[in-house]
């Protein structure tokens, strides 16, 4: 018995290391790590699919699928809306009259921010579309206006916040702000806010003179489209033209004489305009000072009028406008000599190219009528103004105790371009 038993044993383990051997020949041979190769059957057994060796694949889970694109969404979602919520909620407050008359009417100094914020929303209408239209803002700011006028207060704080009103009261395409305009520049005691007053109303001014409207009209062909026409309109509120005429005629101040000769040349251009604005541009050629002449030949010549030709003559005289420029003078000790000079030399570009369009303005008007004076002038200061460059001119400083001598500085050579150009029409015309 002790015999079988032992056979059994022995036969038993024969059989396992059998099963093992016939195991290791069908299992594939290691590969060298320095050189990987696939399975192949080339060996004792076949090859071991492919597809066994990698990881299964699985199908993508809701939640897996939420995380990759559900919640980032939900996200960058949440970022726009609080963002064009506050957007909405700060022009809102921004557009608010009684807000922004509130804040501007505070001794707080952040006024003069919530001024610089109005003031972007009038300059950037794309941004902005509804502030420039808002006739109760504008109306709401004139309020205001009257109310400081009224006051007269000579602080720098008050004075500058009653130009800065009126700057913003031309900056619009509505005119509820305009009476403002008028009685500030009557009533206001300083200087400098009737100046702005008055620039303001020409501001404003060209913004009516620039109007346009949509029209439907129908072509030879009865198909009808939408075309953009001119469609002009006078400026009018009580008592504006008596002002400028006022101002115009005011003997002590030059500037003023000068901006309102300005304003009337832009009000004057206008169909339905008063009459008596023209009048005034007229005898304001024969003022003494040059910048005032120079402003009535402008506003004259865009109109047509050949009274305007002979001093159009002078301000293409590069001598003749000398003592326009010697107005330019430094308005404090920490403005450079060397500034004014450029200053001047900005000045005179600007005399010169606006007498150069209004040569030609005056050509467009009467294309068939002779100007030698104005030919003989745009002749001359063709030919002199490449010897600009080589003058000097003398600056004094801010205590006229100092004299500099500076380079006059080139003429615009696009300047001298325009120049030519015009003097060929004229030599052109019948």
């Amino acid at each position: 018995m002790g015999e079988g038993l032992a056979e059994r044993v022995l036969r038993l383990c024969l059989s396992r290391r059998s099963d093992r051997a016939a195991m290791a020949d069908n299992l594939p041979s290691n590969p060298s790590p320095a050189e990987p190769s696939p399975p192949s059957s080339a060996g004792g057994g076949p090859a071991i699919p492919t597809e066994q060796l990698l990881p299964p694949v699985e199908e993508p889970s809701g939640r897996f699928l939420l995380q990759l694109f559900v919640v980032p969404m939900i996200i960058v979602a949440a970022v726009v809306g609080l963002w064009l919520l506050f957007n909405s909620l700060a022009q809102r407050d921004q557009l608010a009259p009684e807000d922004i008359v509130a804040r501007l009417r505070s001794q707080n100094p952040s006024r003069f921010q919530v001024a610089n914020d109005l003031a972007d929303m009038l300059r950037m209408p794309e941004r902005y579309p509804n502030v420039k239209p808002n006739a109760e803002l504008a109306a709401a700011l004139g309020t205001l206006l009257d109310e400081m006028v009224e006051a007269g207060d000579d602080g720098d704080s008050s004075v500058s916040m009653r130009t800065i009103l009126c700057g913003f009261l031309g900056e619009f395409s509505v005119d509820d702000g305009l009476p403002a305009l008028v009685n500030a520049a009557a009533n206001d005691p300083e200087p400098t806010v009737q100046r702005k007053a008055i620039n303001a109303i020409a501001v404003l001014g060209q913004t009516f003179a620039d109007h346009t409207e949509t029209k439907t009209v129908t072509d030879e062909d009865g198909k009808e489209e939408e075309v953009v026409v001119s469609n002009p309109q006078p400026l009018e509120a009580d008592g504006l033209a008596e002002v400028l005429i006022a101002s115009i005629n005011q003997p002590d101040d030059d500037l003023l004489r000068s901006e309102t000769a300005f304003t009337l040349g832009v009000l004057a251009n206008v169909p339905g305009a008063d009459a008596r604005y023209t009048d005034e541009l007229i005898k304001t050629l024969d003022d003494f000072y040059p910048d005032a002449r120079y402003n009535a030949a402008n506003g004259l010549a865009r109109a047509g009028n050949v009274a305007a030709a002979d001093t159009v003559v002078e301000m293409l005289d590069l001598d003749a406008i000398a003592g326009s420029l010697a107005g330019v003078q430094p308005f404090s000790d920490r403005q450079s000599a060397a500034s004014v000079a450029a200053a001047r030399a900005a000045k005179r570009d600007r005399i010169l190219i606006n007498a150069v369009k209004s040569a030609q303005a005056l050509h467009e008007h009467h294309p068939d009528a002779k100007f030698p004076k104005i030919e003989a002038a745009l002749a001359k200061l063709i030919e002199d103004a490449p010897q600009q460059s080589d003058k000097t001119i003398t600056v004094k400083d801010a205590e006229g105790a100092k004299e500099s001598r500076f380079a006059a500085g080139q003429v615009a050579p696009t300047l001298i371009t325009a120049a030519q150009q015009v003097l060929k029409e004229l030599q052109g015309a019948k």
